[in-house]
């Protein structure tokens, strides 16, 4: 008998997230991280190895000059 959980989509995403970040380490490749809004978000990815990161809570768009 298969048995379905119900899975927390934050979990899921976080795992794919986790996967993509170490498949580009395996690679020697840097990562870059986008939309980081909140400050829970900068630790999360940076707790995660992220080499770059950019998004509001950095600062809002600016144009060129």
């Amino acid at each position: 008998m298969l048995e379905c959980y119900h899975l927390d989509p934050k979990l899921v995403y976080l795992e794919v997230i986790r996967f993509i970040m170490n498949m580009a380490k395996a690679l020697n490749m840097q990562v870059i991280s986008e939309e980081i809004e909140t400050k829970e978000q900068a630790e999360l990815i940076y707790d995660m190895g992220c080499d770059f990161a950019q998004g509001y809570y950095y600062s809002k768009p600016r144009p060129f000059v």
